[in-house]
Formats: C-alpha cells, sequence, structure tokens
C-alpha cells in the first residue's frame, strides 16, 4: 500500500499548543531567548519495492496514479510532479525534498511523486548528475495513433470480411493451411485504450485483462479505439478461436495516457502471459519506455507498434517507442498501396501494412473507420499471432525474418521499410522459392556426399524441418546426385535439385622428352574410373590444345608422337567415368612442361 502525507490544521494547531506549554513549564528564558517557533510535522516517505516483480509494479504505479488524481489535481498538473528513473537496483531516492511515494522495481525502474513541480524539477537536475542513474524523465503524455473516424453499420465483405486489410495481407490463404487441434494458443495483448468485450464480433475472442486507469478487473472502453485496434485482429484471424485477445486499459475516455501507465500496461501483458502485445500508441521519447520494451523482449514477446501519424521522421521526432530497434514498428498504407501521407517513416521503420479507411468493431456492439497507423499495427500483430500458431514460439529474429520473406519491396525503404506484408508469400510451392546448395560438385571418395540446402526468399531463409525436409539420391557413386526438397506446413509441392560427383583424379609421376614426342607416367586410378585424358598445347593456358583418350583404368603411362622437335610442351592429365553414356571428368592435374627432342 502507498501512504499518503497528510496534515491538518487542528492537528497542527494541537501540536503547537502542546509543545508550547511544555517549553513554558522548562523555562520562560528559553522562550524569550528563541523567540516565536515554528513547527513542521516530520515528512513520511512511502516506499513501495517489488522486488523484481513486474505484475505487481505495474499495480503499484497505477495506485500511485489514482493517488495524485485524488488531490483533485488535473492530470496534467500530477504528471508534472512526477519523475521515472533507470538506474541501479540500489538507488536511495529517499533524500530527495519533496519526495512522499516512491515505487520500485526492484530492478532499476522507479515512479517518484513529489509534492510540487519545483520539487520535481529540483530532483530532475540532481539525478541527472548521479553516476548510479542511465535516465531520468517526466512522466509525459502518450495517445492513440488514429486519425477521425466514422461511424456506419457493419457490412462484411465478399470475402467475409470487415475490412480490405485481412484480403490484402493474406491472412485466410495462409490461415487455411494451418492445422486445427495442434493444442496450441496464442495471446495477443491490447494495450490500448480497453477493449467492449460485449461486442458481437468480439466476445469470443476476448480473454482476461485489466484497467490499469481505474484499477479495475474490466477494461472497459470508453474512447473506442482499443476495440476497433481488437477487431483489426479478430478479423484478420478469423476462425482461428485459438488466437485470443487480452485488453490493457491504459488510456482515458479522451485516448490519452501516459508513459508510466503505458510501461505498466506492458509489463502486465508480458507477466500474465501475453505472446504478442500491440501498442498502437505514441509519444515524445522516453528512456523509461525504452527500458521496460527491452526488458519485455527479452522476456520473448513480440511487440509490434505503430510508427506515428505525424508525416515525419521517426528517429528527427524521437517518437517512442516506434523509434526502439527491438519492436516491430509499422506505417501505414491505402487500398493503392501507397504509404499515406500522415504515416511516419524513416531507417526504424520495419514494415507497412493496411492502414487507411479500415473498418472494424466500434462501442456500442457498433463499427467504425479509422485511418491512422494504429491501424495498421494490429494487421502485423495478427500476422504474428498466425505465425506463432503455426511455429509455436519464435524469437523476435525468427518473426521478423518470417514477415520479410512475405513481403512486397519497395525501393523507397524509407517509406516502406521491408515491404508491403502478404501472408499469402508464406503459403506457396516450394518449388518457387530460391533454393541453393552448399556445393555442386564433390570428387568421389566412396563415402555420402550431402549438400547442405538453403531455401529462402527475400533474401530470408526458410526453416529446416519445419518448411522443408532434404532427402538424397545417389550420394556415393560417380554421377548426378539430388538433393530432393519437399515443402512441409504452408509450404507444399517437391523440387528435385541435382550435383555432380567427379572421379577422384589423378597425377602426373614422371614425363620425359621423346624425338617428336613425350612420354607421360601417372599413378593409376582403378576405382570409378573408365579412362584417362591427356592433354598438351604449346601454351601455358592450354589454348587450342590437344586431347588424348586413354580407355580403361589399367593404364600408367603413354607415348605421345608426331608433335613439333624442340618445342615446349605444357602437359595436364585427369581421369574420368562414363555413366549411363555421360563422361563425367575429374579436375585436370598440376601442368607439367616438357622439350621434345
Amino acid at each position: 500500500m502507498l501512504i499518503k502525507k497528510e496534515e491538518t490544521m487542528a492537528g497542527i494547531r494541537s501540536n503547537i499548543y502542546n509543545r508550547m506549554i511544555w517549553i513554558i513549564a522548562l523555562s520562560l528564558s528559553v522562550v524569550l531567548m528563541c523567540g516565536i517557533s515554528s513547527f513542521a510535522e516530520e515528512e513520511t516517505v512511502s516506499i513501495t519495492d517489488s522486488g523484481g516483480d513486474y505484475s505487481e509494479y505495474s499495480m503499484d504505479v497505477a495506485d500511485l496514479s489514482a493517488e495524485a488524481l485524488e488531490e483533485n489535481e488535473s492530470a496534467e498538473e500530477a504528471l508534472s510532479k512526477r519523475l521515472l528513473i533507470v538506474g541501479s537496483d540500489d538507488l536511495d531516492l529517499t533524500a530527495l525534498e519533496g519526495a512522499y511515494n516512491i515505487v520500485s522495481s526492484g530492478d532499476g525502474l522507479y515512479v517518484v511523486q513529489f509534492d510540487t513541480k519545483s520539487d520535481a524539477n529540483r530532483a530532475y537536475k540532481t539525478l541527472r548528475k548521479w553516476d548510479t542513474v542511465d535516465s531520468v524523465e517526466y512522466d509525459d503524455t502518450v495517445e492513440s495513433e488514429s486519425l477521425k473516424a466514422s461511424i456506419f453499420a457493419a457490412a462484411a465483405s465478399s470475402s467475409g470480411h470487415l475490412s480490405w486489410g485481412a484480403d490484402c495481407i493474406g491472412t485466410d490463404s495462409y490461415s487455411s493451411r494451418i492445422a486445427y487441434g495442434s493444442g496450441r494458443s496464442v495471446k495477443v495483448a491490447v494495450v490500448d485504450s480497453g477493449v467492449d468485450r460485449n461486442h458481437p464480433f468480439l466476445s469470443s475472442r476476448v480473454s482476461g485483462g485489466y484497467n490499469l486507469v481505474d484499477k479495475t478487473s474490466n477494461p472497459k472502453d470508453l474512447n473506442g479505439h482499443g476495440t476497433h485496434v481488437a477487431g483489426i485482429i479478430a478479423d484478420c484471424t478469423l476462425g482461428r478461436n485459438e488466437i485470443s485477445i487480452m485488453p490493457v486499459r491504459v488510456l482515458d475516455k479522451d485516448g490519452v495516457g501516459n508513459i508510466s501507465t503505458v510501461g505498466s500496461g506492458l509489463l502486465y501483458a508480458c507477466d500474465n502471459g501475453a505472446d504478442i502485445i500491440n501498442l498502437s500508441v505514441g509519444g515524445p521519447h522516453s528512456a523509461y519506455l525504452d527500458s521496460i520494451v527491452k526488458r519485455v523482449i527479452n522476456r520473448k514477446v513480440i511487440l509490434v507498434t505503430a510508427s506515428g501519424n505525424e508525416a515525419c521522421d521517426i528517429d528527427y521526432i524521437g517518437s517512442c517507442p516506434s523509434h526502439i530497434e527491438e519492436a516491430i514498428t509499422v506505417g501505414a498504407i491505402d487500398k493503392s498501396f501507397r504509404v499515406d501521407q500522415y504515416s511516419n517513416y524513416g531507417k526504424k521503420l520495419d514494415f507497412v501494412a493496411p492502414g487507411t479507411a479500415v473498418r472494424s468493431s466500434f462501442l456500442n456492439s457498433g463499427y467504425a473507420t479509422y485511418s491512422g497507423t494504429s491501424m495498421a499495427s494490429p494487421h502485423v500483430a495478427a500476422s504474428v499471432a498466425l505465425l506463432e500458431l503455426h511455429y509455436g514460439s519464435l524469437s523476435n529474429r525468427e518473426v521478423e525474418s518470417l514477415l520479410k520473406r512475405s513481403c512486397r519491396k519497395y525501393s523507397d525503404i524509407y517509406r516502406y521499410g521491408n515491404g508491403v506484408i502478404n501472408l499469402k508469400n508464406l503459403a506457396a510451392s516450394i518449388a518457387n522459392q530460391n533454393i541453393a546448395l552448399s556445393s555442386k560438385s564433390y570428387e568421389y571418395s566412396g563415402k555420402d556426399k550431402k549438400p547442405s540446402v538453403k531455401v529462402s526468399r527475400n533474401g530470408q531463409n526458410l526453416f529446416k524441418g519445419r518448411d522443408y525436409s532434404v532427402t538424397y539420391l545417389n550420394t556415393k557413386s560417380v554421377g548426378t546426385a539430388y538433393a530432393i526438397v519437399k515443402g512441409k506446413g504452408t509450404y507444399n509441392g517437391v523440387k528435385k535439385i541435382s550435383y555432380v560427383i567427379k572421379p577422384r583424379g589423378t597425377a602426373i609421376s614422371k614425363i620425359s622428352p621423346k624425338k617428336k614426342g613425350f612420354k607421360v607416367a601417372w599413378k593409376k586410378q582403378k576405382i570409378q574410373t573408365s579412362g584417362y585424358e591427356i592433354q598438351y598445347s604449346l601454351k601455358s593456358n592450354f589454348k587450342s590444345a590437344k586431347t588424348v583418350e586413354i580407355k580403361g583404368n589399367n593404364a600408367s603411362s603413354k607415348t605421345v608422337k608426331k608433335l613439333q622437335r624442340h618445342k615446349k610442351y605444357f602437359v595436364r592429365i585427369r581421369t574420368y567415368k562414363t555413366v549411363n553414356g555421360k563422361k563425367y571428368c575429374s579436375k585436370w592435374s598440376s601442368k607439367f612442361r616438357v622439350v621434345t627432342k
């Protein structure tokens, strides 16, 4: 529990009266010397240490926010007297003047409430000088990343979806190849303004959640933004009740919140089983929120966030958390696949997805059309949910690799990032992917020769064992061998890739000049050999060379005649093997020089 500092006038008057009686009884002279005394009640600083329990830390921060507002302050006033600190896990902040509530995560996160703005300002300047403090900032406001909405009656498209977005990113094509009954489930947290969980489009998909604004277990949506975002996730994953939506309310009825509450929402979602978090909110740069995002991602939770609607470079405005590299940052396109003019861009942008004129669920069982990067982000969050449903738990790197595989790429990477996601490209024939062997040629050794196989799209490798399997044919004998690549999961079909096993080569052991010729001897190579070829030329690069064939593998020398006298010849040798009428040759030996007599 957090304890408020309370001072009542009645308490102060009683305290002064009692002390003055005691002083007068002790000595009248002391009173005369001291003059008029003033008395102040000693301040009590309440410290709540969550001991590394992030869920408890989230609740404690919510308590602090609720308590500050109970003082009849506006949200803006309360935030101006609150600092967010990231530093060592043993900071002693109790000596900061005016600090009366300190909430600590137990591992370096702190939220401190002060009596006055001036107290907070002094503490801010002081803490910036501490070596043990990584960052200190004021608890600033954040808001939803959407533009104007229009309300309408429900009307599904010809594909059964509320909006064009699901068709654009190919979720049906991908979902149709994911088997039911795998036992897997995926939880997507919508950290937003809450969700209308009684909405007929969402009621079967919403589970759990919390309201960090009002500190209740009912994350009721009073704004509509969170319900719209949740509806996009549901619309892109129709029929997949294994994918549930967990609403975490961090924004008020106006779609506005603050950094500490958003951070608490992320930690709450992480602690309560979220596999994926959609965060369609944005605000100024915050090292505190950066730190929380990195904690969440280190716990293998995938964070998808909106790039923002300021039509600016993400890095330039320091938009948070869209600038965080560990998060998946999403911009917005319209129906013509153009990045809309409001969408933020820059080198931190990862992908773009449908964001303009997106229809989805709204308050009071209604429906609405919204535009904004807030609408693009849940398209990607839904896609990640389908990926996790198919593959099981995925790392952040694996998710990004899969999304990059799916993309329709554009040259303008600052506005499109890696491109427009389309899961249809992940449900395709294996024969249409890029397949590469680690080697296309081997020398016979009597042992299996099996090149490794890499299958890729858009420069991203498919997962062997999960996306495809490989078998081999004719791996021990000279001739043509095969790697047979077979699609698995959302990939189908077979592709047969050939490679060659060549006969083992030989080397010249001796070369002797002869009249108008030379005699060459070599090491016999009997196994997997049909014969030898000797090549000679007057040029070291063997231009215009002539070749002599020796059939049979038992020969070990050959005299070449009818050459020019007193000329320098370059000579080399190789073996060959004929299989089904095709000749397979070893590499050439080192070249020798000989001068004819």
